[in-house]
């Protein structure tokens, strides 16, 4: 599990990892992901990335000649989308965001992998579920029209909080 309230956090029950940057971008993000490792990696699943984002048909063909390339650095990296003319900063931000989810996918994340987030963009790139305390935040905003609404606001609220303090004791 992936749940990322203000500050990222990586981990489940027994394992626990915090990073606090200055960055909230997609690219930061991913760069978190990779778990030290500098690489850039053309695969099927950044080339299914880069596709989703509506990337350019020609520039994706140039990109697709790469499967199953891995690129050392940044610098490598920079250069050879110099050298296929991708120089847009639209282009090199989503070439980019899919060479570093190749890259975490390489190492051994798995695509399964559930981010758990307020659903900022920077961390749509995995399957996501929206974190319950943002899922109640919202409720509150609701406008009740009636005597009746407002009571089954609080009602939801309540249960949402006793779930929250059941859950805790479970544990």
């Amino acid at each position: 599990m992936i749940d990322l309230g203000k500050i990222p956090h990586i981990g489940n029950d027994l394992f626990a990892w915090f990073e606090s940057t200055a960055s909230k971008s997609r690219i930061n993000f991913l760069e978190l992901l990779r778990k030290g490792n500098r690489d850039y990696v053309i695969n099927a699943d950044a080339l299914e990335y880069i596709q989703r984002q509506s990337f350019p048909q020609p520039l994706l063909a140039l990109l697709a000649t790469d499967s199953d390339k891995l690129f050392e650095t940044e610098e490598d990296w920079k250069k050879h989308l110099n050298q296929l003319a991708i120089t847009k900063d639209r282009h090199v931000r989503i070439a980019t965001e899919g060479a570093l989810l190749g890259s975490v996918l390489h190492h051994g994340f798995s695509k399964e992998l559930v981010i758990l987030s307020d659903y900022a963009g920077q961390f749509n790139i995995l399957p996501q579920a929206l974190c319950w305390i943002h899922a109640e935040r919202t409720i509150h905003k609701l406008v009740p029209c009636s005597e009746k609404e407002s009571k089954a606001i609080e009602d939801i609220r309540d249960r949402i909080w006793q779930l929250y303090r059941d859950l805790k004791a479970f544990k």
